[in-house]
């Protein structure tokens, strides 16, 4: 959609979000400003991979799959 700076910054986000440990639950309070809910083994991590190669060079694996 060509926001790449829009999604770099919303990624860094959500990257602050993680525990001391580098995992991120299923849920987060933006009320109360934490995370909430069990930890999910590899879910959310897969995304989160995905997105930092998605982010991290041009042609990832959105536009290598896409072809």
């Amino acid at each position: 959609m060509g926001r790449k700076d829009e999604a770099r910054a919303l990624f860094e986000r959500l990257l602050g979000l993680c525990n001391d440990v580098g995992l991120l639950s299923e849920e987060f309070d933006p009320v109360a400003h934490k995370m909430v809910g069990n930890f999910p083994q590899a879910f959310s991590h897969l995304a989160l991979v995905g997105t930092a190669l998605n982010l991290s060079r041009e042609g990832g694996p959105v536009q290598q799959r896409s072809h």
